[in-house]
């Protein structure tokens, strides 16, 4: 790609419609959901006809002209409220729901709008939802963005303004603060405390508990009968946590392709299984000063799918806030259901990894197994490829180790789409019998497997590289084939007669393997420090008595129940394994009532619980959970002060250390990292730079691609003009052209001030979506009067479709029609052309003398769609029209 990036360093991306000089009078509503920078809630927004209320929106409506470049547009806000991070947003602002007008003939339809309206880096306000129609409030999906109007005026309700009444029991002090009962805090005792991963959100006051926790808070409680609805697992949620970078483009398309198909099908085998659907979106850019995330929570598959066709994938940094988004989406909605699997697509290292316990606790007390989906890149400048050394990958390993869940590496970003469908398939209403984590590939392992009574068959997980999976039953070794295989992860369908397996292989990797079964029947387990609790916690802490409690869930009664705890190997047993059970407790109406004996100590670090559950009536199960042992909790000690961090590098609230930039570590953030190929040097002199560049970078890091100012340009003509495709499969050719036009534009420009008196952009994909017949051309094309407006401007997204071919010859026509004589255009495509305008290019072309640049790229890791070849039509189209025209094409398919 670094060829590429030499060639597209003059010419650049943005979207959005230019404005009309002849805009019509007719306008069409949008309403539209989004945030506003540094304005500061105050109480009088709440009233439409306050001056604070107008002076928001006028505010609002002066920015969003100034982005359409029209005094046409016409904004009427419903709602400001304060911004309490619902999308994630760092920051001072208010939310605000309104509803936008604009000309009709110039914004015909959303795409052209958004597109226009897309946030760049300098804007002070961004863009969450965009809906075609004026929508009341009380219409939008409230519960997706947090919003409730009831509960606005219910808190009001609860303390007057000088906070003289204290909510929830709270006593008024004589100094006039609020001393709160247990599990409320805030000034007036209003906010509640969920403990014990249970979560609350705006428009849900109370705590949304974990099973097996029905205190009002999630708090531990005394014995007391269970609640019909406590451990109802007879519906799932789908969970998905993407990374929006540009770099997943791929992944999302076939995340969306995937979840049509396999809800349909969950639909018909399974109609009712999916009750909700959560989705949580993340990116964080600007060397993690900024970040956003996009949450929705919805029991309608429709808006799900479509939600996700939506997701623009954005330019951002190499390290992205993976746990914060796993975090939320265990947090974010009252509808999430327990025991439902969380799949994490991404194809960058985490740059938050000191969220990882936080994260075990709330996916292990949720009963949620955390499945990664990771793509690899190919090493670039721009995004490192997936480094297995690396702090922010060896956190997924671990978080799938503690949570039963597994970690996937996929070579080719177009097998997202298959393995989600038949992982997701085999995935859910299953219980695991046999796993093993990191257990050495290079040793032999061997393992008998028990069914449950009545069973044909069982399913085996492996992910690792050069494994043999062998059956052994018969003594004579015979080799199993993988049902499904992609990446490092494969499926095998095992008959019930195969029941000695034996794991071997030459490699010195690690592997993991799961043995697991279809059945809701097993157990739910917690701990507890003392009999009389019921279960304080759903992990326990190192140097402080437990005792494992349990529920067996099973249909048929149980008559005794032993365990075993294993570490991540599963081959030998802790250290601190306890005693038998005790049959029961005292009080038989505790939610957990078989308590074991408890340990005084355990080891830090995950482990399993292995149950044998005897059935009445001869009949036994066997069940394998995750489980962890925690960190003991000591009290702060004061030190002498605060951690000094170099090179802006910020201090953790949560332990002191230091965050340090992305081109610095350290920990002070004292060590400079050098990028491109360059060397560190050792021991600088004061006034030397701590990197030695390669010839053509500079910078600190050599982190600047640097072009000398010798080489002449002159392409005769003032315009600028740019056609670039933006289907999925363009996304990374479009994040490059992005930096590359930063970069160059402002140097040219210094150079030779005032060359280009205009700037054209002109993009064009074919919209089409599965189990849509139809599919519509989507062609922008841009005016832009200075380099600055085109720069600041770039944010370009790339759109979801399932189109192998794009109307390309019609974008150019389009760009012909606007150019002066003697402008060059560039091309940028994938795809051959769908459209018949090849006749009027020609034509117009010639008569214009506008050379014609074709730059084609490969799609990008999609080999579904190879390259064009030499003899295709298209490829021939092209060539044709460069020739002809004086222009060129630049192949870089392959």
């Amino acid at each position: 790609m670094q060829t590429l990036a030499l060639i597209v360093t003059l010419f650049s991306i943005l979207t959005g419609p230019a404005r009309s000089e002849n805009a019509s009078e007719e306008q069409s509503p949008f309403t539209i959901v989004g945030f506003l920078r540094d304005i500061s809630y105050e109480k009088q927004l709440d009233d439409l006809h306050s001056l604070q209320f107008f002076a928001a929106q006028q505010r609002l409506e002066q920015m969003i002209r100034r982005k359409l470049g029209s005094d046409a547009a016409k904004v009427t806000v419903a709602k400001f409220r304060q911004e309490e991070n619902v999308y994630g947003i760092r920051g001072n602002g208010v939310e605000f729901y309104a509803t936008l007008y604009v000309d009709k003939a110039n914004y015909p339809t959303r795409q052209q709008l958004y597109e226009r309206l897309r946030p760049t880096e300098d804007d002070a306000f961004k863009i969450f939802e965009l809906s075609v129609g004026d929508h009341p409030l009380q219409d939008f999906d409230l519960e997706a963005l947090g919003w409730d109007m009831s509960l606005i005026e219910e808190e009001e309700t609860k303390y007057d303004e000088r906070g003289l009444i204290c909510a929830n029991g709270g006593a008024l002090l004589a100094n006039g603060s609020c001393l709160c009962l247990p599990y409320f805090t805030g000034p007036f005792c209003q906010k509640r405390v969920c403990v014990n991963a249970g979560f609350s959100t705006t428009n849900y006051p109370r705590c949304a508990c974990p099973p097996g926790y029905p205190g009002l808070h999630c708090e531990p409680l005394p014995c007391s009968p269970t609640t019909t609805t406590t451990f109802d697992f007879s519906k799932r949620s789908l969970l998905y946590v993407i990374s929006q970078r540009d770099s997943m483009a791929l992944d999302i398309n076939g995340i969306i392709a995937a979840t049509a198909n396999l809800t349909t099908s969950f639909q018909m085998s399974h109609p009712g299984f999916f009750d909700s659907f959560i989705s949580v979106s993340a990116l964080s850019y600007d060397s993690n000063t900024g970040y956003y995330s996009k949450i929705v929570a919805t029991r309608n598959v429709t808006q799900f799918i479509d939600s996700l066709t939506y997701l623009s994938p954005t330019s951002g940094d190499r390290y992205q806030p993976i746990l914060t988004a796993i975090s939320t989406a265990l947090s974010s909605s009252p509808i999430l259901r327990p025991q439902s699997p969380v799949y994490i697509f991404a194809d960058a290292m985490a740059s938050d990894i000191q969220l990882e316990l936080q994260v075990i606790q709330q996916a292990i007390s949720w009963n949620a197994k955390l499945f990664f989906i990771l793509t690899n890149l190919v090493d670039s400048s721009v995004y490192p490829s997936m480094n297995t050394s690396d702090p922010g990958y060896l956190v997924y390993q671990r978080l799938a180790v503690a949570t039963g869940g597994e970690l996937i590496v996929l070579s080719f970003k177009t097998d997202v789409e298959p393995l989600l469908e038949v992982f997701t398939m085999y995935q859910y209403d299953t219980e695991t019998i046999l796993s093993a984590h990191r257990f050495p590939c290079n040793s032999y392992d061997q393992k008998q497997i028990d069914l449950d009574s009545g069973l044909t068959q069982y399913y085996l997980h492996t992910v690792a590289t050069g494994l043999l999976v062998i059956d052994n039953t018969t003594g004579t070794p015979v080799p199993l084939n993988p049902s499904y295989h992609f990446g490092t992860w494969s499926l095998y369908i095992v008959s019930r007669s195969v029941y000695t397996l034996d794991f071997r292989t030459l490699t010195s990797t690690d592997c993991t393997y799961r043995v697991f079964i279809p059945s809701n029947q097993g157990a739910l387990l917690g701990y507890t420090p003392v009999p009389v609790i019921d279960s304080y916690a759903a992990v326990t802490s190192a140097e402080v008595p437990h005792s494992l409690v349990a529920r067996i869930t099973t249909d048929t009664p149980w008559s005794s129940v032993s365990i075993t705890y294993l570490n991540e190997d599963a081959t030998s047993s802790v250290a601190f394994a306890p005693g038998a059970p005790l049959n029961s407790r005292e009080n038989s109406s505790c939610v957990f009532p078989l308590i074991f004996r408890p340990w005084q100590n355990c080891t830090v670090g995950p482990y399993s619980a292995n149950l044998f559950i005897s059935l009445k009536g001869g009949k036994f199960i066997e069940r394998s959970y995750p489980a962890y042992c925690f960190p003991p909790q000591y009290a702060v000690q004061p030190t002498s002060g605060p951690a000094v961090c170099q090179n802006g590098g910020t201090i953790n609230p949560l332990d002191g250390s230091c965050q340090c930039p992305e081109l610095f570590s350290g920990d002070h953030c004292e060590v400079t990292k050098c990028i491109n190929g360059a060397t560190q040097v050792q021991y600088p002199a004061p006034s030397q730079l701590p990197c030695i560049c390669l010839p053509g970078y500079t910078g600190v890091h050599c982190e600047t691609l640097f072009c000398g100012t010798n080489a002449s340009l002159n392409m005769g003509t003032r315009n600028f003009a740019v056609v670039m495709e933006i289907s999925y499969g363009m996304s990374p050719i479009i994040s490059e052209v992005k930096g590359a036009i930063k970069q160059t534009m402002p140097l040219f420009d210094s150079n030779h001030p005032g060359y280009f008196s205009s700037y054209i952009l002109t993009t064009f994909y074919k919209r089409t979506v599965s189990g849509n017949p139809s599919s519509t051309n989507e062609i922008t094309s841009l005016d832009y009067p200075d380099a600055n407006s085109f720069v600041n401007g770039l944010g370009i997204g790339a759109a979801y479709t399932l189109a192998t071919e794009h109307p390309i010859m019609e974008a150019i026509n389009t760009t012909l029609s606007k150019v002066s004589q003697g402008t060059p255009i560039f091309i940028y495509t994938s795809s051959a052309p769908s459209d018949t305008y090849f006749h009027q290019v020609l034509t117009l072309a010639i008569q214009l003398r506008t050379p014609l640049y074709f730059i084609l790229t490969s799609p990008y890791q999609d080999t579904a769609h190879p390259c064009l070849n030499s003899t295709s039509v298209g490829y021939m189209i092209y060539n044709h029209l460069a020739m002809v025209t004086g222009g060129l094409l630049l192949n870089f398919c392959g």
